[in-house]
């Protein structure tokens, strides 16, 4: 591993550690000559589709493209980086599970869209009604790939999904 303060190839793993979620080691080092240190992240490379541009143009799947053009969507917003990076990985393992070798930008979108003026909400219910409080949802639970549009209110236990 070339270092970044000295440009030395050589250094030694002082520490390794997996991380939480088993995806990814990370190893602590100390440059041979230099003396300093520095971390490094390990994980697998797994293959991903190239994506088709609507010019038609190809380039090779961008994490990072996604990631940043999320975190600029949402920068005013009261999202952590967590959801988003969680986002970023679900749609990362979805494009592994596909297999597929090529895939249209435009799918990507679909999976990534945001929409501004959409209320989700809890259902109102009389304090005298404690038992419909502990037997009926009053939240929406919205599933994967739904799209709602903007302005849009969803009130109560309902369940909203998507087209399959």
């Amino acid at each position: 591993m070339k270092c970044p303060f000295c440009d030395e190839q050589e250094d030694k793993v002082i520490d390794s550690r997996i991380s939480k979620d088993g995806a990814s080691i990370r190893r602590r080092r100390e440059c041979i000559y230099c003396k300093k240190r520095f971390t490094t992240h390990e994980k697998i490379e797994e293959t991903l589709p190239s994506i088709i541009k609507k010019d038609g143009r190809r380039e090779p799947f961008d994490r990072d493209k996604i990631l940043s053009g999320l975190k600029v969507a949402c920068r005013k917003r009261p999202i952590s980086t967590d959801l988003i990076e969680a986002a970023v990985d679900r749609i990362e393992r979805e494009l592994q599970e596909r297999g597929v070798k090529e895939i249209k930008s435009t799918e990507i979108g679909e999976r990534v869209r945001l929409y501004q003026g959409v209320t989700l909400g809890a259902l109102s219910l009389p304090k005298n009604e404690v038992e419909a409080l502990r037997t009926k949802k009053r939240h929406p639970k919205v599933e994967d790939d739904v799209i709602i549009y903007a302005g849009a209110t969803i009130l109560g236990g309902k369940t909203v999904i998507g087209a399959r």
